[in-house]
This record gives structure tokens, C-alpha cells and sequence, in this order.
């Protein structure tokens, strides 16, 4: 197989582990939901799921590919484990479980045959710190979700509209710290090599990965990083900000005093957010307007 080739095949293969990777939690989601489960079994989803997606940052502390694709496979083992050993082992999560595996271990064996890598696996200092900013910012991402686990079964945000959408936003915010990962910044890594003498593969910057990359890489990143962005600024806000605002105005006094404090939390921080959202969007917008120019002008 040419390199091309082989290229497209291995970022079609990824492409393909997490949107499998997305519909087996949206399918177990919807199978422990039918069971009608008590509260801690539900929550019980959500605390993996999001141990899950935590230990996928772990990825951004090695260099070498097939280091990080022998770590997504195992959480994916551990993942499955989780879904088998800890949630209600019903016959339909065994059957989601097991079926979304197979195609995704199908798809790394692709992944880890094609991968270009490197041999210069050595963590750095700054590679560790990129990881611990990384593990902050998704905490803080997706402190919300994990406030909604402990209201009311009664709550809005307890509901079947908003714990689906909670799933698609911790998978987008995956995604995007992944993406960030390989669009890490080319001069830090020069800074790096300075200072300890350790000799790095550069990491391309946004604007040279848009240079470098195919297609359909471009076309991937462009569309989830969209996506996400739309997603976590202006549909996960305009909804939470809808559902606590009905939760208030619908029980009002008779709110427990934690779902009361959530909810008043979720309105001060989500309109804090939809304030900023536009002058956000602005500034991306200069930013890729200024890479598409500079790209027209080299041409």
C-alpha cells in the first residue's frame, strides 16, 4: 500500500473508532435507560464515561503513535469491562458492548499496521504540563455535567434531551483536546530543544497542519473543532440555561437546596458564557481568515 494511501486509510480507520466510539455510549445510554434503574446505577454510566474520556488525555504526554494507540485500545478493554462488570449486564448491553468492540478493534489493528511513527518516546517536562492543563480544562468543561448526576430523578436535567446531549458534549470535548494535541504549537517545542537539549518531531502548529495534513483530515478537524465550539457555546448554554430557568420558575421554593444552588449556579455561569460566545466567535474567525489569506499570498 502506497504512503498516501496507507494515510487515508489510517485516518478513515480513526475516524471510524470514535464515531463507533460515540454510538456504543449513546446505544448503552439508551439500554440501561430502559431498565428503569435506580438513581446510582444511572449516575454509575456518567462516572465511567467520563473516567473514560479523562484517561484518554493521558495519550498527550507520549510521542510515539503506536504508544498512543496501544493506549486508546486499552481503555477501550477497560471500557468494555466497565460496561460488562460494573453497569447491569443485561442482554442488550452485551450485545452493544460486545459488537461495537469487535468493529473497533478491527479498526486498531488498521490504525496501529498504518501508523507512521516515530522512535523518540521520551515524556518531557512540557509534555507533562500539557497533559495537567489538559486534565484542569476538562474538568472544568464537564463540572457541570457531574453537578446534574445528584439532583432530583425528577429534575429537567435528569431527563432523556439532556443526558444525551451531556454524552455528545464530553465526547466533542475529547475530540478537541486531541486535536489541540497535534495542532500543539511548533515554537514551544524549539523552546524545548534549547533548553534540554532534547530533540523533538516538531509539533505543527494549527496553520501548518492545515498545510500539511489531507483532505480528510482537514475536513475532520475543521468539522468537529466547528462543531464543538457551536455545540458547547451556544447549544449546551441556550439548553442549560432553558431547563434551569424552568426548573426555578416551575418548583421555585420547593427545590431542594442543592438542585435550588445548581440551578442558580448553571444560569450566573452559562449566561456569563453566552455573553462571551460572540466576541469568541470573532475571534476565531480573524484567525482563520488570517491563515487562509497568508496561505493565498505564499501561493
Amino acid at each position: 500500500m502506497s504512503g498516501i494511501a496507507g494515510k487515508r486509510s489510517f485516518i478513515i480507520a480513526s475516524i471510524i473508532i470514535d464515531v463507533l466510539n460515540l454510538g456504543e455510549q449513546i446505544g448503552i445510554y439508551f439500554a440501561q435507560k430502559a431498565e428503569q434503574l435506580e438513581e446510582y446505577k444511572e449516575r454509575q454510566f456518567f462516572f465511567i464515561l467520563l473516567g473514560i474520556s479523562a484517561a484518554n488525555l493521558f495519550k498527550s504526554i507520549f510521542l510515539n503513535e503506536r504508544i498512543k494507540i496501544g493506549i486508546s485500545f486499552l481503555i477501550e478493554i477497560g471500557e468494555l469491562f466497565c460496561y460488562l462488570f460494573v453497569l447491569q449486564r443485561t442482554l442488550t448491553v452485551m450485545i452493544i458492548s460486545l459488537t461495537f468492540f469487535g468493529f473497533q478493534f478491527l479498526c486498531y489493528i488498521i490504525t496501529f499496521y498504518l501508523v507512521q511513527t516515530n522512535d523518540q518516546t521520551k515524556p518531557t517536562t512540557h509534555r507533562i504540563r500539557g497533559f495537567i492543563y489538559r486534565l484542569a480544562m476538562y474538568i472544568g468543561t464537564n463540572g457541570g455535567p457531574l453537578l446534574t448526576l445528584f439532583l432530583s430523578s425528577e429534575s429537567q436535567f435528569r431527563q432523556t434531551l439532556y443526558e444525551v446531549s451531556i454524552i455528545i458534549s464530553i465526547f466533542l470535548s475529547t475530540i478537541s483536546f486531541e486535536i489541540s494535541n497535534i495542532t500543539n504549537s511548533s515554537e514551544n517545542q524549539v523552546q524545548i530543544q534549547r533548553t534540554t537539549g532534547w530533540k523533538m518531531p516538531v509539533c505543527l502548529n494549527f496553520e501548518q497542519f492545515m498545510k500539511d495534513s489531507s483532505r480528510i483530515e482537514r475536513a475532520w478537524a475543521y468539522v468537529t473543532y466547528i462543531i464543538s465550539i457551536v455545540f458547547s457555546c451556544f447549544y449546551m448554554a441556550i439548553l442549560t440555561v432553558a431547563l434551569a430557568s424552568l426548573e426555578l420558575q416551575g418548583k421555585g421554593s420547593q427545590l431542594p437546596s442543592y438542585d435550588r444552588g445548581v440551578c442558580i449556579y448553571f444560569l450566573v455561569i452559562t449566561s456569563c458564557v453566552l455573553l462571551a460566545s460572540p466576541c469568541f466567535c470573532c475571534v476565531i474567525f480573524f484567525v482563520v481568515y488570517g491563515i487562509v489569506s497568508n496561505k493565498s499570498m505564499s501561493r
